[in-house]
């Protein structure tokens, strides 16, 4: 079955009458539903307006105990289904009840083998109060919730323009991509946009937790652009919501993408509400090559906290090329578990992210407009970058956000986008376990395990590699040459020929004189 070319819009849905609930019935409204056993392809469809507000509502503002929802697009079929290239815009329910599936949903499949590609969803209001956190959530732009068969694909769509409008203080979930997958198949979620998701209404005290893309099924999530914590009006976000730009809950790979956490100032209550650029709640993670900022910021001290990144274990963790940086009043780089950590003490603490930094500004990523509004936000970077050529090659991606091909750019350009831009020099990140502050070692003790990362990389081949640089308290304060017959500061280069972490082992023999004794203190 195919459907194709239809445009669908300027309908409300008025009913008077509290849904009878008896029979399960409520005043809903699908623009396109499949359902049975066979495939489907829904293709070129508009549901709603390209500029009409509202244009498709269901506009009975009951609070009933079965959910009235509005979806541009719904597919329950078993078999295969292709939603390509369709515009899902302008779609209200006034549903103010708290039951599961009282919702706004851009596009929803929950059975067969999917693939949801090029589609544009926007412009979607909920005023529903379900704390529902699946795919019945009371806002969502594409849910793929079809778990027990064939491969699920998400790709190349833009969802924007959401907004959740309470009106009582529950806490509402609204999500730019939600998908979960049969944990066996094949599964990608690649290219997509989200941004501008907002939570407003006429209670003040409404609480929120936003998540642009949800990646509770297994699979590879790359190349995807997240923007939350501002409007589609370019408007900060100054309400105390939690923002989870990705959020990780089933083992997958996170590849190239580029996350912005922006907003504020947040006046912090006596609640809890937390931001993260990317959150682990779940083992088996490969975290490679990711924009992971985190700008949010808070108008005074208080207890919310902003995050690059938050994972729940590092057990099943491979982590390492990536950019944190959480650079607003009241951010905290990484968060494992209740441990708060700045990247040195992570990569000691973790042994993951030895080829990871993080940039000491904003400025330093590059980003074109990660605050414009809804047409004019844009993730891509710009020169210089530390985005340039600071990752590690991931073989199976080989385009961008763009569609571009890597290998004819930098192949290994940080983030969704890649490019031939100049580089940043952001300083290396170091971490250690310090020496015993004293010992009777008097040939010189070796410094294990130090981890070194740098936006430029770390040369690793003999002759090139780190130097660690020492000296007595009392010797001269300069650097003359790299023998005992100087006063001055000597050096070790770090011994084998692997890369980070590095050993060093230090030669007193080198310092002036050629030896040390008893009681001196070492540099």
């Amino acid at each position: 079955m195919t459907i194709a070319n239809n445009t669908i819009g300027a309908i409300s849905v008025a009913g008077t009458k509290t849904p009878i609930e008896v029979f399960n019935v409520s005043h809903a409204f699908v623009g396109i539903a499949t359902t049975g056993a066979g495939n489907a392809t829904i293709t070129g469809n508009t549901v709603g307006s390209l500029t009409t507000a509202d244009s498709i509502q269901a506009a009975f503002a009951n609070s009933a105990s079965y959910g009235q929802y509005v979806r541009g697009i719904e597919s329950n079929s078993s078999g295969t289904v292709v939603i390509t290239g369709n515009t899902v815009a302008n779609l209200r329910n006034a549903y103010g009840g708290v039951a599961s599936g009282g919702q706004t949903a851009g596009i929803r499949t929950t059975a067969g083998a999917n693939t949801i590609t090029g589609n544009t969803v926007r412009n979607l209001t909920s005023n529903g109060n379900t704390q529902d956190t699946t795919h019945n959530a009371a806002l969502v732009g594409i849910a793929q919730a079809a778990t027990t068969a064939g491969d699920q694909i998400v790709a190349q769509n833009v969802v924007y323009a959401l907004s959740s409008e309470p009106a009582t203080s529950n806490t509402i979930h609204p999500y730019g991509i939600y998908f979960r997958a049969p944990a066996t198949a094949t599964n990608l979620v690649s290219r997509n946009f989200v941004h501008s998701i907002s939570i407003g209404g006429s209670n003040a005290y409404a609480f929120g937790v936003v998540t642009g893309i949800y990646g509770g099924g297994t699979g590879t999530y790359q190349n995807n652009v997240v923007r939350l914590g501002v409007d589609a009006t370019g408007a900060a976000i100054t309400r105390n919501y939690t923002f989870y730009g990705i959020q990780q809950a089933a083992a997958a790979s996170f590849y190239f993408n580029s996350v912005y956490i922006g907003g504020g100032p947040v006046a912090p209550n006596a609640y809890y509400h937390p931001t993260y650029a990317f959150y682990s709640s779940y083992d088996a993670l490969t975290l490679q090559n990711n924009l992971l900022v985190n700008a949010r910021v808070n108008s005074s001290s208080g207890p919310e906290q902003h995050n690059a990144a938050f994972f729940a274990t590092t057990t099943g963790l491979t982590s390492d090329y990536n950019v944190f940086l959480a650079c607003g009043a009241g951010g905290m780089l990484i968060r494992e578990s209740y441990t708060d950590y700045t990247l040195d003490a992570w990569q000691t603490a973790s042994g993951q992210d030895g080829h990871s930094f993080s940039p000491t500004a904003l400025g330093q990523v590059g980003f074109v407009n990660a605050t414009g509004d809804a047409a004019s936000v844009d993730l891509r970077v710009q020169s210089p970058t530390v985005a340039e050529a600071a990752g590690v090659d991931i073989p199976t991606v080989t385009d961008d956000y763009a569609g571009q091909t890597r290998a004819g750019l930098t192949p290994v350009d940080l983030g969704a986008y890649a490019g031939n831009w100049g580089s940043v020099s952001a300083p290396p990140a170091i971490s250690y376990t310090a020496l015993p502050t004293t010992t009777t070692d008097l040939t010189g003790p070796t410094l294990s395990n130090v981890f070194v990362s740098a936006a430029a990389g770390v040369a690793s081949v003999p002759g090139t590699r780190p130097r660690l640089y020492f000296k007595r308290g009392t010797d001269a304060d300069t650097f003359n040459d790299n023998t005992p017959a100087s006063d001055g500061w000597k050096w070790v280069e770090a011994s084998g020929s692997g890369g980070s972490p590095f050993d060093f082992t230090l030669d007193y023999g080198l310092l002036y004189g050629g030896s040390v004794s008893g009681g001196v203190q070492i540099q």
